[in-house]
């Protein structure tokens, strides 16, 4: 077992990232204002390295307007995803995991869940919570659905109509393989299962 860091410990509305993603490309982003978001939507606060600080910063800028118009369809729920991704390594390899079964089964049971997470993350509180923090923000983006108590169901692959939502998708795992190109093997892997 490794036992990295989950990082993440509180709920954040996928709603909040995307009004700080849109502010940020806007050159209106104000960490005062997401802050007092975040305090509306969660109790405490969050850390807010989602988009400020984010490893697919350079991308983001370069793309902006490309972007920005993504955010206006459902393009905007996977680069939501991929920017989670790519900031805590945690939310992608949850996304991972969720990918490995859904590869094999419809529904999957978060105790099996829980159990391949404490493989890498230890069985300890903190990657349970991890786990309900990142949870609902998969499930609003739709990449499953809630199937009953603990129980989560592949909603299918999303369909993605922009270039750059793939190609964010896409770096978010580069990122988080630590490898210098993605190719077609790279694509099998698990974590691909939610995009068409």
């Amino acid at each position: 077992m490794i036992n990295k860091s989950v990082k993440i410990d509180q709920l954040v509305d996928l709603e909040v990232f995307e009004l700080a993603l849109t502010d940020y490309l806007n050159g209106g982003y104000s960490e005062e204002y997401i802050t007092e978001q975040l305090r509306i939507n969660i109790s405490g606060e969050n850390r807010n390295k989602v988009i400020r600080d984010n490893p697919l910063d350079r991308l983001l800028i370069d793309n902006k307007e490309e972007i920005l118009n993504a955010m206006n369809n459902n393009d905007k729920r996977i680069i939501i995803v991929s920017l989670l991704n790519s900031s805590y390594s945690f939310s992608f390899y949850l996304l991972r995991i969720f990918g490995k079964f859904f590869n094999v089964q419809d529904i999957v049971n978060i105790k099996v869940i829980q159990k391949e997470i404490s493989k890498v993350y230890g069985g300890n509180r903190v990657a349970i919570n991890g786990i309900y923090c990142v949870g609902p923000i998969f499930e609003k983006a739709g990449i499953y659905i809630k199937a009953g108590m603990g129980l989560y169901q592949f909603n299918g692959a999303i369909p993605i109509s922009s270039n750059i939502a793939k190609d964010l998708f896409i770096e978010s795992f580069r990122i988080n393989m630590n490898i210098t190109d993605v190719n077609d093997i790279n694509r099998l892997d698990p974590y691909f299962t939610f995009i068409q």
